[in-house]
């Protein structure tokens, strides 16, 4: 099992027998996540303050290179197939004063160990977990989207920020979103979508 320690900077090996760390692998600046291949050969370390993705081969415990990710680099998904690792960014793109956030998740091919798209996501303050089907051809990221561009004072109002899922991938063609806590666009959207 891989646990990224995002106050030192490493990620702990532990021994799922014994639950022991039986080895510490220095990574990137507050890592957040960590994924391996299916092989078991390279880790995948999203490094949320570097705004990138270490690469570490297990066999060595050694960093091989550093991709470079989105703002905030936070959550990381092998796809089933082993071939893609999608990772995901809590920080939306810098962009003008008051215009809606544009936030991505990116995708990285784990044969080539590099980033081969960056899947852009309109109108989003912040991409959590991501799921993948039909061989990364479809994906869907939770999200959460600014309702306005009001002053945050209102937050406690609700009136600020709402969650969506994001739905991409060459099955899909352009991004859908769905907002999940405004019942009435959910269905609507859903039966557009059809």
């Amino acid at each position: 099992m891989y646990v990224a320690n995002s106050w030192s900077d490493t990620v702990s090996v532990i021994d799922a027998a014994s639950f022991k760390v039986v080895k510490q692998l220095a990574a990137g600046y507050e890592p957040n996540a960590a994924v391996a291949d299916l092989e078991g050969r390279f880790l995948y370390v999203a490094n949320r303050i570097g705004n990138d993705i270490s690469v570490i081969d297990l066999a060595r415990g050694v960093e091989t290179k550093r991709l470079l990710a989105g703002r905030g680099a936070a959550y990381l998904t092998l796809s089933a197939d082993g071939r893609r690792v999608y990772c995901t960014h809590i920080y939306p793109l810098p962009g003008p004063f008051r215009t809606p956030p544009e936030s991505e998740v990116t995708v990285i091919d784990t044969r080539r160990q590099e980033v081969v798209e960056r899947e852009k996501l309109h109108d989003a303050a912040g991409v959590f977990h991501v799921v993948s089907a039909n061989g990364g051809r479809v994906a869907i990221a939770a999200e959460m989207r600014p309702k306005n561009l009001i002053p945050l004072a209102h937050v406690e109002h609700g009136w600020v920020i709402g969650n969506a899922l994001s739905v991409f991938g060459a099955d899909i063609g352009e991004v859908v979103q769905v907002p999940i806590d405004e019942l009435d666009d959910t269905i609507r959207l859903l039966s557009a979508w059809r």
